[in-house]
């Protein structure tokens, strides 16, 4: 969801170097491009592509839509503070013929419907069972995969309770363990699956 930036510092004296900067939307050009190749994604199959700050998409990327033809793709992003899914049936003819595709112009071409949450967002809901759990109790939190300083911040507050959470990871559902008690780190902007895999304990489901 931001850039990546990559500096060179010496392990002797701290001293910088060089800064390389990648930025977010190569990431989700590369992944996109990863998920849509057939070995990842056979045909019939549906590739969903999310993100929240990211809905412009280039003709290279419609290209590479285009070229899987027999699978559904799914673009979900966030336009003029709404939800907006876009859904693009196996067997649809791709637009190729602009250089950038922006939300309005996807929905227009595709179709779309509003979602009320975000993929991966924590519910309202979720948050409400961590302020509201007893003491001792175990909570446990799913459909998301990742989370901000301000879930944390919400878990931190409430170290009377056990609080598990459910990620899905490379194929596989994790069980990140958080233990009444322990110290949560708050010092992060996002927290991925591996990020909290090196925080805390997990298992396997």
């Amino acid at each position: 969801e931001t850039d990546q930036i990559e500096t060179q510092i010496c392990s002797s004296c701290g001293a910088k170097g060089s800064t390389k900067t990648t930025p977010a939307y190569t990431f989700f050009l590369t992944d996109a491009k990863n998920t849509l190749s057939a070995k990842t994604t056979p045909a019939g199959g549906t590739v969903s592509l999310t993100s929240k700050t990211i809905n412009v998409f280039s003709k290279s990327l419609m290209e590479e839509i285009a070229k899987r033809k027999d699978v559904n793709v799914v673009l979900t992003y966030k336009y003029d503070g709404k939800n907006v899914q876009v859904t693009i049936p196996a067997g649809t003819a791709i637009d190729t013929t602009c250089d950038y595709y922006g939300p309005v112009k996807m929905m227009s071409l595709y179709g779309y419907k509003l979602l009320d949450t975000f993929p991966g967002e924590i519910k309202a809901s979720s948050i409400a069972e961590i302020n509201d759990a007893v003491k001792g109790a175990t909570v446990t939190l799913k459909g998301k995969n990742s989370y901000n300083v301000s879930d944390m911040l919400a878990i931190s507050n409430r170290r009377d309770i056990n609080v598990d959470l459910e990620v899905a990871y490379s194929g596989k559902t994790y069980v990140i363990h958080i233990p009444a008690g322990a110290t949560v780190d708050v010092n992060s902007e996002w927290y991925g699956p591996l990020k909290l895999m090196s925080l805390y304990s997990f298992t396997t489901k």
